[in-house]
């Protein structure tokens, strides 16, 4: 019951401190907040921007030749960007609606210093964001900044009424410090789909941190996926008010600080959490469930015990390394 009110207040503090200042745009708006700067493509035409080592974003001079951001209405992409000065709506990128985001070479994204609003890295308000990588290679380093407020909070990825998908590259996503939530991930009223590439994401000290949270559900189906909650009175690695499924030989690790819970949904220490064909550590204590096959080299660190159960098998095809600086044991 405690822990039920717990997660009542939760969802109002969050629903609360999620409005934004202004309403929904209207449809066919295809206007992205980057850096505090607004970029619209009108009749489908292409907008291009480029950083500079101070993290600002200018549009002087850029064309497609030189660029570190482009933009024709529907995917921002982003090319060896750093987008760490100016904000708009508190976030270093924002848009009402839809946002699909390609990830080219290195990128920074930093949401801005807040002493009373949130701060985010990436907010998308009322739709979905989509990030892809053009490769293996590309990456994202995305963080929300320290909020002072207690009664703000901190995210690196958010969206509100909308999913999150992540396909491919490396995205780390963290929360600012916060004396009241710090989130890596986060979707209100909307679900997380994890398909692919490498993800951490880790919520910093407050009095809630996560690494991933959804109001509704949290699909891990490919990919190496970190998510930890830090210090704080509720700390969790894993948060959703639905369900959570893990599965197509995904590599999960979730943490949690001393007293939180590696994976939770809704209200209990145990829901509907499904963990299929995957490997999963949870708090550094690691078991692989079902069958799985290795898709990328997998190191075992020294205080990292990996059970295989008797009813489940690891395949390691040509190609992919294990690395064995743990306790490996084999019951299958």
């Amino acid at each position: 019951m405690k822990r039920r009110f717990w997660s009542v207040c939760l969802a109002l503090a969050l629903c609360w401190t999620l409005l934004p200042a202004t309403a929904l745009a209207a449809d066919g708006d295809k206007t992205v907040w980057v850096g505090g700067k607004a970029l619209t493509s009108t009749n489908d035409t292409t907008v291009y921007a480029t950083t500079d080592e101070d993290g600002n974003v200018i549009t002087d001079g850029a064309d497609a030749d030189d660029y570190n951001i482009k933009w024709d209405g529907t995917t921002l992409t982003l090319e060896d960007a750093t987008i760490t000065e100016g904000a708009h709506q508190n976030a270093a990128i924002y848009r009402e609606g839809g946002l699909e985001i390609e990830l080219i070479g290195e990128n920074t994204v930093t949401g801005p210093d807040s002493s009373n609003e949130d701060s985010t890295g990436i907010y998308i308000y009322q739709g979905d964001l989509t990030i892809d990588a053009a490769d293996d290679s590309a990456s994202l380093d995305v963080s929300g900044g320290p909020v002072t407020s207690q009664s703000r909070i901190s995210n690196g990825i958010r969206t509100n009424n909308g999913d999150i998908t992540i396909s491919g590259g490396t995205v780390k996503a963290a929360g600012g410090k916060s004396d009241n939530h710090s989130l890596g991930i986060y979707a209100l009223s909307g679900n997380i789909i994890i398909s692919g590439g490498t993800v951490t994401a880790t919520g910093a000290s407050g009095f809630w941190s996560y690494g991933i949270h959804a109001s509704e559900s949290v699909s891990i189906s490919e990919g190496t996926v970190t998510a930890t909650g830090a210090s704080g009175s509720w700390s969790y690695g894993i948060h959703a008010s639905e369900s959570v499924s893990i599965t197509g030989s995904s590599v999960v690790r979730a943490n949690a600080a001393t007293g939180g819970t590696p994976i939770v949904v809704g209200s209990s220490l145990s829901g509907t959490i499904t963990k299929t064909d995957s490997i999963v550590f949870e708090n550094g204590k690691g078991e692989v469930y079902g069958s799985v096959e290795l898709q990328e080299d997998l190191t075992i660190a020294a205080d990292e015990p990996l059970t295989i159960p008797a009813t489940a098998s690891l395949t390691i095809p040509s190609g992919v390394t294990l690395t064995n600086n743990g306790t490996l044991t084999n019951n299958g």
